[in-house]
């Protein structure tokens, strides 16, 4: 069984883990912040803004603004809303705006953990990633207390783009 470590407990951290638990992998999650989706809540002034319908290019900001349309090509928007709705959230299309129809962000949080869970994925809170290593034919994600083995790591942590709790750069520095 391949074994997966997933660094952030986000959005698409959880996701990342329903999917690959989904498809046989044993999958660890490991989260800096004491919960997962703490970043998920403050996104939409705290109702979560699951997606947008508008997805030209010009949206989208930063140094590979490419990468979002690579990314869509494997996950669209309509994809996304399937995602959710499968898992029983109802949605709210406010102006090309998907929201929650709770309009609250922790919903969204509960309903992706009560599926991880579910898949008996692990999730580790409260573990800082400090980098990731290969050797011997594995990965090691090194942690300030542990050193993780696996077959694949994916990076879900975010990046600077929010003020909220966990958002930084550190994907950036595990990434390179």
């Amino acid at each position: 069984m391949k074994q997966i470590i997933i660094v952030g407990a986000g959005a698409s951290g959880l996701v990342a883990a329903i999917k690959a638990a989904a498809g046989g992998a044993a999958v660890t999650v490991l989260e800096q912040n004491d919960r997962p989706g703490r970043k998920i809540c403050a996104t939409g002034n705290g109702r979560c803004n699951m997606t947008n319908l508008n997805q030209a290019e010009g949206v989208y900001r930063g140094t590979h603004p490419e990468f979002a349309k690579d990314a869509l090509e494997q996950f669209s928007v309509k994809d996304t809303i399937s995602f959710f709705q499968e898992l029983g959230i109802c949605i709210t299309d406010r102006n090309g705006w998907i929201y929650p129809r709770s309009n609250q962000a922790q919903s969204v949080v509960e309903v992706l953990t009560m599926k991880v869970r579910s898949l008996k994925v692990k999730l580790k809170t409260n573990q800082l990633v400090t980098g990731v290593s290969f050797s011997d034919g594995h990965w090691n994600v090194h942690t300030d207390g542990w050193i993780y083995t696996c077959d694949a790591v994916i990076l879900a942590n975010g990046s600077k783009a929010s003020s909220a709790a966990g958002s930084g750069e550190s994907g950036y520095k595990i990434a390179r």
